[in-house]
């Protein structure tokens, strides 16, 4: 089931591109617990690279998903002039990207071995190569000096700037520093790409049902809305809360996240990795003076003091945090 599931994971992935007529293709999977971002020319060529998600969703199993190492990118080349033939080696260093006079080799193509077909080279992502290729091509490929195909120019920026900086943000989510390797390159897009994002690529609705479903080891009913959005930190993208009151789960406990007299309410936000904590009794949404959404929380809390009946809490985003308004 492992071996299946990894050759469904490179048949997505060899399958992103289309015909070499339009271009070069990006596409971007992330579902809380991995993510891969590629850019192909049908099945010539594909650059992507993996690892794991800032959505914290831990990794099931039985999937073999594709990563590569932080802040390296993997380049796949499949065309007839690199065709495997039995008994052929595994590894060649015969292989060379030439862009005008400059040739670039591939010092240690490995054949892929799961598929049987393709051939690939793990790179930085610092690698002149790369530069050379966000710059625009084309590229001439050649084996053993002799030219067999060649990588068109169409799409090639874009989409390698796709995988440059969606891998870079993803990345610097859970905290990993930038080599000095890829120094030169992230440091090549906007400050709003390159820099550190504050901005969590997956959709918090995502991540809530995700984690949801993580929790209650399975499937789950909603007793009323369990999953409310709105606008609360600040940004344009939605901000999710997990009820966990009006939430049972089919897994061996039916309420997970509830007490005696208080269940969680979860607050997952589009500028933050993890999600926050409250105890609540009473979740809503409320519009607040300053035109954002703020999070109403009412229970019993020995905050309450002598008010038996339990009392209320508005929290809002002061511009950097969630905090306590009233």
């Amino acid at each position: 089931m492992r071996g299946l599931l990894k050759a469904v994971s490179l048949c997505w992935l060899i399958t992103t591109g289309v015909a070499s007529a339009q271009g070069w293709q990006p596409r971007v999977f992330d579902n809380a617990s991995w993510f891969t971002i590629s850019a192909s020319i049908g099945q010539t060529a594909t650059i992507y690279c993996g690892g794991r998600s800032a959505g914290g969703v831990p990794l099931p199993q039985t999937d073999e998903p594709l990563m590569t190492p932080d802040y390296q990118l993997m380049l796949k080349l499949d065309l007839p002039g690199l065709a495997t033939q039995e008994n052929y080696p595994t590894q060649r260093n015969d292989v060379m990207l030439v862009k005008g006079t400059t040739g670039y080799m591939l010092p240690n193509l490995q054949i892929d071995e799961l598929n049987g077909f393709g051939w690939l080279q793990l790179l930085d992502m610092g690698d002149p190569l790369f530069a050379a290729m966000i710059d625009g091509g084309p590229f001439e490929i050649r084996a053993d000096g002799t030219p067999i195909g060649q990588l068109p120019a169409a799409g090639l920026t874009e989409a390698l700037s796709v995988v440059v900086a969606g891998c870079h943000q993803r990345w610097a989510l859970i905290g990993t520093r930038i080599p000095a390797q890829a120094q030169a390159i992230v440091s090549r897009f906007s400050s709003t790409t390159a820099a550190p994002a504050k901005t969590n690529p997956i959709g918090t609705m995502a991540r809530a049902r995700a984690r949801a479903t993580e929790i209650c080891e399975g499937g789950y009913t909603e007793t009323e809305p369990a999953f409310l959005t709105g606008l609360i930190d600040g940004d344009s993208a939605p901000d999710t809360v997990i009820k966990w009151d009006a939430i049972t789960c089919s897994g061996a406990l039916s309420r997970p996240l509830c007490g005696a007299s208080n269940c969680s309410a979860m607050v997952f936000l589009s500028q933050s990795a993890e999600p926050m904590d409250f105890l609540s009794q009473a979740t809503s949404l409320v519009a607040l003076s300053n035109g954002r959404t703020g999070l109403s929380i009412a229970g019993r809390f020995a905050s309450c003091g002598a008010n038996s009946l339990g009392c209320q809490t508005i929290w809002g985003w002061n511009g950097s945090e969630l905090v306590q308004f009233q």
